[in-house]
């Protein structure tokens, strides 16, 4: 995961120097509120299956912030209380590196189709933070 979003920032650098007006009109848009990804990683680390695909609109290079924003409100009213003592080691291992969640919406958010299934084992709990 992070070998990939080093590429994918490195391609999303050369691509922003290259569409820079394009990018600025886009930015101020962004600076005025919430950004899309950091509010999709944080809907993601609250166990939701969402993608960028569902709030990330690719012809206008937009986010649907609000819609992030609705659907985060709902997933933390749904959110799950502290773990179980046994549940501990995982929740010990995800805090103690990089939040994949939180790195593969940044990857997702530089263009990348990359989704929760190519770097998350359901059955182990953790992320392929290294692929």
């Amino acid at each position: 995961l992070q070998n990939d979003l080093e590429i994918s920032r490195a391609k999303a650098e050369k691509a922003q120097q290259e569409k820079k007006a394009a990018a600025e009109a886009t930015s101020s848009k962004a600076s005025s509120g919430p950004d899309g990804a950091a509010l999709l990683a944080e809907l993601q680390s609250l166990g939701s299956e969402a993608s960028k695909e569902d709030y990330f609109d690719e012809d206008s290079g937009t986010w649907d912030v609000e819609g992030l924003e609705d659907d985060l409100a709902l997933q933390k009213k749904k959110a799950v209380p502290a773990p179980a003592p046994a549940a501990s080691k995982v929740t010990a291992k995800a805090s103690s590196g990089p939040d994949g969640a939180a790195l593969l919406a940044e990857l997702q958010g530089l263009g990348s189709a990359a989704s929760k299934e190519d770097y998350f084992d359901e059955s182990s709990g953790e992320w392929d933070l290294e692929g």
